[in-house]
């Protein structure tokens, strides 16, 4: 008995530590209670999938397609008219019968489609100090206007202007097509194109997750270039003389100057919001050139050949005129974005440009014309007399331009 006990004390606390847990050792630190929930990546403000970095994609491009809509063309006069043969001055405004078929409102050009490109990355491993340079191009716009009269010269029409010829001085109408005298036709072509680009600094002065503020500096440029040609063909019924006028109206807007501007870009999930803010101030090259041509041919044409000066561009405004006056651009672009995979995300946007001083076709044209300047249409073989009308003007308006987008920018 006294041997079995023996054998049980000496074999019982080995076997016990075999059956029995051991409490584990005491350490100096906590483990993380719950391994599974992701922390917030540092650079969530630029992307937010895990393991992205900012330092792994400096660089980015972009490119979009722009819809877009600028500030319709003033018209300001009537341009062409048609009336009755029964009025006192057929198509000069104010007779009973006179209505305007082109002119004292704007001329629209409808959505214009365009590209935009920009490429920039950061210069330094923070991503705080960076560079970036964009561009667009909208496509040329055209917009037509004709008025035809049929073979026996209906409906009437008429150019619309104030005769200054001395002893008149009154609203007249210069007719382009008159029953059983005359016929022709009158189209006007108003065309547009618009492009520019920029180059600026980049400096984030205030990033977190989510959430990020930058400053920006540089250079802008802005190019508008417009044109309104009226062109009138007329033949006489009775004489079979045929008479060709051409008026050109063409303006340009070359602005360059500096801007300064804040951007922010807010991100949450895959969902992103930029807005960005700029105003450039700087000289606008402004130019306005009006030409004109006038040609009669038939064997009963007197004078018979071509000649300067159209109808509104007569030789007292024939040339070119250029200024240079000190102008503000101010702009603001909204993008909604969604990142599609860590390098690439799609976005939809809206931009609002306002360019409060440019020079337009249709501000140019004088309606106060003196005929004599013309051999065709005076009687005084083009001598003029008197004040130089119509006059060479220079009158300026502001501009907008907006446009929806939509492209793709891409990381790297």
């Amino acid at each position: 008995m006294l041997w079995v006990l023996g054998v049980w004390a000496l074999t019982a606390p080995p076997l016990a530590a075999q059956l029995l847990p051991i409490p584990p050792a005491p350490r100096d630190y906590f483990e993380e209670t719950n391994p599974i929930v992701p922390r917030t990546p540092i650079h969530a403000v630029i992307e937010p999938p895990e393991g992205y970095s900012a330092d792994a994609f400096p660089f980015w491009a972009r490119c979009e397609y722009t819809l877009g809509r600028v500030r319709e063309a003033p018209l300001p006069i009537p341009l062409v008219t048609t009336g009755s043969t029964k009025d006192k001055s057929p198509g000069a405004i104010g007779q009973p019968s006179t209505v305007v078929l082109l002119g004292n409102a704007g001329v629209g050009y409808k959505v214009i489609s365009g590209l935009r490109f920009e490429f920039g990355g950061w210069l330094d491993s923070q991503s705080i100090l960076g560079l970036e340079a964009s561009g667009f191009v909208q496509e040329t716009r055209v917009n037509h206007f004709s008025a035809a009269s049929d073979k026996t010269g209906t409906p009437l029409i008429a150019l619309p202007f104030v005769n200054q010829t001395p002893g008149t001085g009154v609203e007249s109408g210069q007719l382009i097509s008159n029953p059983a005298k005359l016929t022709g036709n009158v189209m006007v072509s108003s065309t547009m194109q618009r492009w520019g680009t920029e180059v600026n600094g980049v400096f984030c002065f205030y990033r977190r997750p989510g959430l990020e503020f930058r400053l920006l500096s540089g250079m802008r440029y802005e190019d508008l270039r417009e044109n309104l040609h009226l062109s009138a063909r007329l033949a006489n019924l009775v004489t079979n003389t045929n008479t060709t006028l051409d008026d050109h109206f063409n303006t340009r807007n070359q602005f360059f100057g500096a801007q300064i501007g804040a951007s922010m870009h807010t991100q949450r999930n895959l969902l992103s919001l930029d807005v960005t803010t700029k105003i450039a101030l700087g000289d606008t090259h402004q130019v306005v050139e009006i030409q004109g041509a006038s040609r009669q041919s038939g064997e009963k044409a007197s004078p018979a050949g071509f000649f300067p000066g159209g109808f509104f561009a007569q030789p007292s405004n024939l040339g070119r005129t250029a200024a240079n006056p000190f102008v503000a651009i101010p702009s603001i672009e909204f993008k909604l974005g969604y990142q599609i995979t860590p390098r690439l995300r799609a976005f939809l946007g809206y931009d609002f440009l306002y360019w409060n001083e440019v020079v337009r076709p249709g501000n140019q044209i004088d309606r106060n014309v003196k005929l004599t300047q013309s051999p065709i249409l005076g009687t005084t073989k083009g001598v003029l007399s008197g004040s130089a009308v119509p006059a060479p003007f220079f009158n300026r308006s502001g501009v907008w331009a907006q446009d929806v987008n939509f492209g793709l920018e891409l990381r790297f």
